[in-house]
């Protein structure tokens, strides 16, 4: 074989991955045109003032924070860098979530043959495994929540370096391969970053066990050399268990066993697997969210069912590998990838997420692949492959078609909310959630229709009535709001936000001494409640108890250290007492940490003509003025500059 053909040849290898990314792009472009949703969006980018500046102390506090009950700074991290070149238009978002997709998917076709090569060149046989295998994970609807959610951005982030890992320790493994430490570092480095962009990476020291067993089948060189190798990489997994468990904790989003028994943890945890392996074989009525059944027996059928094909397909799996271990080794990759999220640590009230599928989904898909690439391999040249070749484009063509209609229920946060209660049926959460979507939008009538129905479905449910009596409230219907408060409470007195609203309320009333009464309550109920800082502060300064105000402001900062509110709120407390020079450093960050309120600015400069600085005063008061300010504009009308 000349140089040319061999060169043509390793070209048409290199386009199959390029083809796959590129379908796979094509088909979730479409996500480009959807916004935000409320489903987590706003807490990582808009409402998220921490992405707005890269500095030394924002990767401090990506490092050493929890953000949204998750520590995954170097997911945070690349919303700062999409922050800084599309601001918060969600079009650049979606951009960056399909792009690491696209590539995670030439990657999938990378690792799938490098496996099936593992003791050779790659033949045709390998090369068709490795385009099936990536199309599968390229396009399978089950992984549109990790692509087209903003929020999932963990998800492709973290596939991506968990991926890299892999074919970093296979060139490690390689019995013939140089530079052994370099490639071991590599995978230990990429692997730090995974973790670093989702916990649940955590499983990638098993999933290179599980290869160690098939197919590189090293366990014959020594198990305890295999083992030591492993304990970096052990030693990053428990570290990063012990730091999600602390921001989960922190949170508050692991469940405890009193509000979620061991029983219920059982019975999702045996259920999981097949439910993911059905979803993955019939990708019918994905949702975003999936509630336990009403009933959890682990006597009743479902259980007692989903138990039995547990153990069957572990058994044909464990009797097949005396012939041929790939079963085993695709099985072990899918249940232990899915160990972190199964259901024993509950977090949440899901029992099921179709994001959960997206590095577990590999061990189906590549086994997929394996048997596709066998019957290929099998088939006369011509004709046979042709029609392989077909066959494979036909599912490719059905799986996109569902992927692009899947992707259209991200469009906003209505659309997913109505599509969560027409898969799943009328459950309140979802209508609570739709209502505070639309309460979001100002539409305060549908809001209090989906609250109304969310109560009807769950009279006991008294997250609705908060949000019904917010609606009420802002309506200026006090007496139906505060009635709503009260019966939340009355319902659930362990929950912060009705004290909280009950306190708006009062303040908005007048009654500063018992709005600050129901803030400290949903301060004591929930210390990390922000918000209640803020508004107890804003409290006190009306009862002109001006230390308690700064105590409640710092106390909020110390919190949220980049919060704007807060910055301009003690900025104004600050020209109150006098001490400008504090005044003007609080505008400034709250200027700096994203407020674009022509406040800040009117504050601004009023601090800096107290402290003399005329011009820079007179430079923010007529931006303040420009930006809409009223209190700017008088003072401008008022004299011809601010130096008179």
């Amino acid at each position: 074989m000349n140089r040319t053909t061999t060169g043509n040849k390793a070209a048409g290898r290199l386009a199959l991955p390029a083809i796959a990314a590129a379908v796979t792009f094509l088909v979730y472009l479409p996500s480009v045109r959807y916004g935000f949703v409320s489903f987590d969006d706003l807490r990582y980018v808009p409402g998220n003032p921490a992405i707005r500046h890269i500095d030394l102390a924002f990767i401090k506090l990506i490092l050493t924070t929890v953000m949204a009950s998750n520590w995954h700074p170097l997911t945070i991290f690349s919303y700062a860098l999409d922050y800084a070149m599309w601001g918060a238009a969600p079009l650049g978002y979606h951009l960056e979530n399909i792009v690491w997709h696209a590539v995670n998917t030439a990657l999938v076709f990378v690792l799938t043959v490098r496996l099936f090569g593992v003791k050779g060149s790659p033949d045709a046989k390998t090369i068709f495994a490795g385009l099936t295998a990536a199309l599968l994970f390229g396009l399978h609807p089950t992984h549109v929540e990790s692509v087209s959610w903003i929020s999932e951005r963990k998800d492709v982030l973290s596939g991506f370096f968990f991926i890299l890992s892999i074919l970093a320790y296979l060139k490690y493994a390689a019995p013939s391969a140089g530079k052994k430490l370099l490639y071991y570092f590599a995978s230990l480095s990429a692997f730090v970053l995974a973790v670093m962009s989702k916990p649940m990476a955590i499983t990638l020291p098993v999933a290179l066990l599980i290869l160690d067993f098939y197919p590189l089948e090293r366990f014959k060189d020594g198990v305890v050399k295999i083992l030591t190798e492993k304990v970096p990489f052990l030693a990053v997994s428990l570290l990063t268990a012990a730091l999600t468990l602390w921001a989960q904790s922190y949170g508050g989003a692991i469940k405890t066993f009193g509000t979620f028994p061991i029983d219920k943890r059982l019975f999702l945890s045996v259920r999981a697997p097949v439910f993911y392996l059905y979803k993955t074989v019939f990708p019918l009525k994905l949702s975003p969210i999936y509630l336990p059944p009403a009933k959890t027996s682990l006597a009743g059928f479902e259980f007692i069912a989903s138990l039995a094909i547990v153990v069957a397909v572990t058994v044909f799996c464990l009797l097949a590998a005396k012939r041929n271990k790939i079963y085993l080794a695709s099985w072990l990759f899918f249940l232990a990838t899915l160990l972190p999220v199964i259901g024993i640590i509950q977090v949440g009230d899901q029992a099921a997420a179709d994001r959960y599928t997206y590095l577990p989904g590999l061990g189906p898909f590549i086994l997929v692949a394996a048997g596709a690439g066998a019957i290929f391999g099998r088939l006369s040249k011509g004709t046979g492959r042709t029609i392989a070749a077909a066959c494979l484009v036909v599912v490719s063509g059905v799986l996109s078609l569902r992927t692009v209609s899947q992707e259209a229920i991200w469009k906003d946060s209505v659309t997913l909310w109505t599509h969560v209660i027409k898969t799943e049926g009328e459950i309140p959460l979802a209508y609570n959630s739709r209502g505070l979507v639309y309460q979001d939008l100002g539409e305060h009538k549908e809001a209090i229709a989906d609250f109304n129905r969310a109560i009807e479905l769950d009279p006991r449910y008294a997250f609705p009535y908060n949000n019904r009596g917010y609606s009420y409230q802002r309506m200026k219907d006090y007496g139906q709001a505060a009635k709503d408060y009260d019966r939340a409470i009355e319902l659930d007195p362990g929950i912060a936000s009705p004290y909280n609203n009950r306190g708006l309320l009062r303040y908005e009333l007048g009654d500063y001494n018992n709005a600050v009464a129901d803030f400290k309550k949903a301060i004591e109920l929930d210390t990390k409640l922000l918000h209640a800082y803020v508004n107890m502060a804003l409290a006190h300064t009306e009862l002109g108890r001006f230390p308690e105000a700064l105590k409640s402001y710092n106390d909020g900062l110390s919190l949220s250290p980049t919060e704007p509110d807060i910055y301009l709120n003690r900025g104004f407390l600050y020209l109150t007492l006098g001490a400008f020079g504090k005044a003007a450093s609080d505008f400034e960050s709250s200027i700096r940490f994203g407020q674009d309120d022509p406040s800040a600015y009117w504050g601004l400069g009023l601090a800096s003509l107290k402290l003399g600085d005329t011009a820079k005063a007179e430079a923010n008061i007529r931006k303040a003025a420009g930006m809409g300010s009223k209190e700017a504009k008088e003072f401008l009308e008022g004299s011809d500059s601010v130096h008179k």
